[in-house]
């Protein structure tokens, strides 16, 4: 259950705060943190100035973190609420930290490409 806020300002709105839906399995989403990236080519005249410029290979790279133990295999779809633009994700790394000082924590990270859905 979210907590409540209420926002004191006209130059922001509930949605800008915190996280929305609880992310990948977790049951305390504590980060979301999507990166969008491509690759880039440049096109260049004969002075070497660049006149054209392509990107592709788009990639949306996706970092989730809470609370618990939420270890998801390589290879596997991450299940997200969030919509990422660039198909489906796939994760690529989960790790569990166990401390004997703090909750044990689990971050898993995931790659979307844009042509695999």
């Amino acid at each position: 259950m979210a907590c409540s806020i209420s926002v004191v300002s006209s130059e922001f709105s509930e949605s800008d705060w915190g996280i929305a839906q609880e992310e990948a399995g977790f049951t305390a989403t504590t980060s979301v943190t999507v990166t969008e990236r491509a690759e880039k080519a440049e096109g260049k005249d004969s002075k070497g100035c660049v006149v054209a410029v392509i990107y592709y290979n788009k990639t949306s790279e996706v970092v989730v973190e809470g609370i618990g133990e939420n270890a998801q295999a390589a290879g596997s779809q991450m299940t997200l609420t969030t919509s990422v633009d660039n198909g489906t994700v796939y994760v690529e790394e989960s790790t569990v930290t166990y401390t004997n000082d703090d909750w044990v924590k689990t971050s898993v990270k995931g790659i979307a490409y844009e042509n695999i859905n």
